[in-house]
């Protein structure tokens, strides 16, 4: 059987859903991608809120052995080749907030969630959605500061050209986890966290924290009542402005 690594869809529930569904019949690396998502949604169960065909939204499949056994560092690594390909677009001012945001210029842009499936119970497969502000100019969210590419940089953009150089950024950074520390140090510096002091729940309870900065094995290192703490992804929530 030849699987298809990509589909794309004009409208869709989510680009993740649908490849939960499908997963049995995809292959490694499979990019599905949707010009509008009707129920997209991000960390925390938030919805991503899109104007249908000014960004990108797309989800993929990772099936590798040795990349699912990377789980931890898979987020930053996608923030990583997020960053890299907006980078290279000519937009300045571009950081990783831990664990998967890309802010530019201090406000959220991109924003990636990770979900794995067991199977048996161990972890299988990793499924990957991401959502990049690409042409959208006015948000009404409230909960953060959104921007977009256009917003930052003032030119538009062909979508499908952006794709085009995030999936190849993808691809190229996840492979680097295999052989390399280069995806950990970019984003340590390009850590957006780094040196403020910000509101957060932690542990169940609310405090002020600073943060130290990036780990080497992707977790974060903050400071609080005079005490360094090694946090995971999903044991502490910002609330950065």
């Amino acid at each position: 059987m030849c699987l298809i690594k990509r589909f794309h869809f004009k409208k869709i529930d989510s680009t993740s859903a649908f490849i939960k569904r499908r997963r049995s019949l995809m292959g490694d690396f499979t990019f599905v991608s949707a010009d509008y998502q009707s129920a997209g949604r991000g960390r925390t169960g938030r919805s991503w809120e899109s104007v249908p065909g000014e960004n990108l939204m797309f989800s993929i499949l990772i099936k590798d052995k040795e990349l699912v056994s990377k789980f931890g560092l898979l987020s930053v690594a996608s923030a990583v080749a997020v960053m890299n390909a907006v980078k290279k677009l000519g937009v300045k001012g571009v950081s990783v907030k831990w664990p998967n945001d890309v802010y530019i210029n201090g406000k959220k842009t991109c924003g990636i969630l990770l979900e794995g499936v067991t199977i048996k119970g161990e972890l299988k497969e990793v499924v990957i959605g991401i959502g990049l502000n690409v042409n959208q100019t006015e948000f009404c969210s409230v909960l953060h500061k959104a921007t977009s590419l256009k917003l930052e940089s003032g030119k538009d953009f062909k979508v499908k050209d952006v794709k085009k150089l995030v999936y190849k950024e993808i691809k190229a950074t996840f492979y680097s986890l295999k052989s390399s520390d280069y995806a950990i140090e970019e984003a340590i510096k390009n850590d957006y966290l780094k040196g403020k002091t910000v509101f957060s729940e932690l542990c169940g309870e609310k405090k002020e924290v600073t943060v130290l900065g990036i780990n080497r094995d992707g977790t974060l290192k903050v400071s609080f009542e005079e005490k360094e703490l090694d946090v995971m992804s999903g044991e502490i929530t910002f609330h950065v402005e």
